[in-house]
């Protein structure tokens, strides 16, 4: 078993087996079985002040610049193989949510979870109110305009889809206060 300390705030997944995880995602499988830190006990074995496996304890992992939502996302889908973020009349936050799960999976090569969450940002979780939030996030995420069409992400189909969606609901998204956010962004410019 492992437990991982997630994000700013520390947030903790414990008990997570390390089999599971090595069996269904190749980056875990490197992770614990390569010799990393991670694998002999984290911060312990790292010369932290954490129990490590090497003291019998489990293994701690520390991940400071992932969102918690976003890998427990990620844990649900290695676990279950299915992801879901609301369907929709979706919240900005769910979209939020999704977007931050799409870069977490393609991170960590998970293919079908970076379409899934795609997909999702794409259809029902594009709205008035996460139009704007989408389009910049996948612009500072090197999504954008300039991109060269290939795999998901780097063609930037979020950046067109959330453009064209401004385009054609363009009201919505000045009334959800949209327009006002676009104006600062450096794409805008």
């Amino acid at each position: 078993k492992v437990t991982f300390t997630v994000g700013a705030e520390h947030k903790r997944f414990e008990h997570v087996p390390k089999n599971i995880l090595c069996v269904r995602r190749e980056y875990f499988d490197r992770m614990f079985r390569t010799g990393m830190a991670e694998g002999a006990g984290g911060a312990a074995a790292a010369g932290g002040a954490a129990g490590g496996a090497a003291g019998g304890g489990e293994a701690e992992v520390d991940m400071p610049d992932t969102d918690p939502e976003a890998f427990q996302c990620l844990l649900d889908y290695i676990v279950t193989d299915e992801v879901s973020f609301g369907g929709a009349g979706a919240t900005a936050e769910e979209a939020r949510r999704a977007f931050l799960t799409m870069q977490l999976a393609r991170k960590h090569g998970v293919v079908r979870l970076e379409l899934l969450c795609l997909q999702a940002l794409e259809g029902e979780l594009l709205s008035p109110a996460s139009a704007v939030p989408l389009l910049e996030g996948a612009c500072a995420a090197g999504d954008g305009a300039g991109g060269d069409g290939g795999a998901p992400g780097d063609g930037g189909r979020l950046f067109s889809a959330c453009r064209e969606y401004r385009v054609a609901e363009g009201h919505a998204v000045a009334e959800a206060g949209g327009l006002e956010a676009l104006r600062e962004l450096p794409v805008a410019r």
